[in-house]
C-alpha cells in the first residue's frame, strides 16, 4: 500500500483544504456566517480520532473566537482582536497539518 494515500493523509489534506476555506472567508470579511462552526467541530472530531497532532487549547480558542464572532455584539477594536486570534489559530492548523502529512 502506498503511504502516501493512508487514511490520516487523505483526512490531514481535506483538514488542510477546509482550514484554508475558512481562512480566506475569514480574511475576506465573512463573520456571520455557521460554516466555521461546522469546521471547528470537524477539527474537534479529528483531534478525537487522531490524538497527539493538534494542541486542543488552540483548537478551543479557535472555537471561542469563531462563537464570539458568529454572535457578533461586539465591534471597534475588540472585534479586530478576536478576527486576528482566529485568524492566527487557523494559521496554526494549517501549518500543523501540512507539517504532520508524510510526503513522500
Amino acid at each position: 500500500m502506498d503511504p502516501r494515500f493512508s487514511v490520516f493523509n487523505v483526512t490531514t489534506a481535506v483538514l488542510l483544504g477546509l482550514t484554508l476555506w475558512v481562512l480566506i472567508a475569514r480574511i475576506r470579511g465573512v463573520v456571520e456566517s455557521n460554516w466555521p462552526l461546522y469546521y471547528y467541530a470537524g477539527v474537534i472530531g479529528y483531534s478525537v480520532v487522531f490524538p497527539g497532532y493538534l494542541d486542543e487549547a488552540w483548537i478551543y480558542a479557535g472555537v471561542v473566537c469563531a462563537l464570539l464572532l458568529r454572535f457578533e455584539f461586539m465591534g471597534g477594536w475588540f472585534l479586530k482582536i478576536i478576527r486576528t486570534i482566529d485568524i492566527l489559530v487557523l494559521l496554526v492548523i494549517a501549518y500543523w497539518a501540512f507539517d504532520s502529512m508524510v510526503l513522500y
